[in-house]
């Protein structure tokens, strides 16, 4: 039993740590977020590729949380993705 909660700890710290990166990861992509009034195509496209970028972070991060959720309350985790 106390393998298996040291295993779980451990387990439970990479998640945390792994969540800790992408949030700071995501902070950085959003913080560069801002439009500003330029109606080129360059812009345009770079915009998309910045929010491609975004989403692909930001769904990494809740499959991170929800997996972690799930770790400690499967019950919970169930609608996690329901309510975000």
């Amino acid at each position: 039993m106390t393998d298996e909660l040291g295993k779980l700890q451990k387990t439970v710290k990479e998640y945390s740590d792994n969540l800790a990166r992408l949030g700071k990861e995501i902070a950085e992509i959003k913080f560069n977020y801002k439009i500003i009034e330029n109606t080129t195509e360059k812009y345009w496209e770079d915009k998309i590729v910045e929010f491609k970028k975004y989403n692909e972070k930001a769904t990494e991060y809740y499959i991170q949380a929800h997996s972690l959720m799930n770790l400690i309350d499967k019950e919970q985790s169930r609608s996690f993705f329901i309510k975000y």
